[in-house]
């Protein structure tokens, strides 16, 4: 308790009393969390669904939100060591769905076995100006998880499908944090590009005033696109960034994320002036077209 106190005005103490209690009273839900697939290699993309018990976002003065943390077997190097990845918001009574691509997290995944849980964490709204505790404490541990990672096991990322051909001697990877193209189908079979809504919303959090120049990632959320060939589940999404509004580069996305996929995450982005336009593109390369945009804000203000 003395070193949560460092700090902090008179004022802020009954806070700092409550978050504490909250802390000492977390309590395990047991959610049930589904992993798919049940193992995979160093480079498959794994999905986890679980139910939200709890409106996550800002509410009052309190900041709520569900992280997706797990380690590395013991010993692992050269690999992702540690996950550490934020849920979108949701409503109380959703059902989450969290793509975990390891080359979003540095990597390949290590050999063996991750240990995993997800935890319900909230902060302390700062107003600007004003001290008070910045500590994230854990309300609840909605569940754990475990991800069993096997040389050469048959997974999305891996083997080409049946009909491809393995790349070329010589091509060189795609870019971190993008797709490999999915292989169109014959001349002719789909031109409709599919139906997407375009992004929902585009946010970060930096409790108290901000300083010059900071930077920060961001959280892209959407509602899947559907299309009349390729099943949602495989259906890309490319994202297009501007500091200023309206100059995005359609001929160039930043970032492609992997197939399915309902929430992205940005590198460190300019906290200021920051804009995303998000498309969908089917398995045939047919593109949305939607100008949807959205101005990255701050959720913790």
């Amino acid at each position: 308790m003395r070193r949560l106190l460092i700090g902090v005005p008179l004022f802020a103490l009954p806070l700092v009393l409550a978050l504490t209690l909250t802390l000492a009273n977390a309590s395990v839900s047991g959610a049930r969390i589904q992993v798919g697939p049940s193992s995979g290699s160093p480079s498959t993309v794994f999905v986890l669904t679980f139910p939200a018990p709890a409106r996550t976002a800002r509410n009052g003065s309190s900041h709520r939100r569900d992280m997706i943390t797990a380690s590395a077997p013991r010993g692992a190097a050269g690999c992702v060591i540690s996950i550490d990845v934020r849920a979108q918001h949701v409503i109380s009574g959703s059902r989450l769905r969290v793509s975990l691509d390891p080359r979003k997290l540095g990597g390949n995944w290590c050999l063996g076995v991750y240990h995993g849980r997800i935890e319900e964490l909230q902060n302390a709204v700062c107003p600007h100006g004003k001290l008070c505790p910045s500590h994230a404490l854990t309300r609840a541990i909605l569940g754990r998880f475990t991800l069993h990672v096997k040389p050469g096991a048959s997974t999305g990322g891996g083997t080409p499908p049946p009909g491809t051909s393995p790349p070329s001697p010589g091509t060189p990877p795609p870019p971190p944090g993008t797709s490999p193209p999915s292989k169109p189908p014959p001349a002719g079979t789909d031109t409709t590009p599919p139906t997407f809504a375009g992004l929902q919303s585009a946010y970060y959090c930096v409790g108290g005033p901000q300083r010059p120049a900071e930077t920060t990632p961001y959280t892209l959320t959407w509602q899947a696109a559907t299309d009349n060939v390729t099943p949602s589940s495989q259906i890309v999404y490319d994202i297009f960034v501007a500091h200023t509004s309206g100059g995005e580069d359609f001929s160039h996305p930043a970032w492609t994320t992997s197939p399915g996929a309902t929430t992205y995450t940005t590198p460190n982005l300019s906290s200021e002036g920051t804009y995303f336009i998000v498309r969908a593109r089917d398995q045939a390369g047919n593109e949305d077209q939607n100008k949807v945009e959205r101005e990255g804000g701050n959720l913790c203000l």
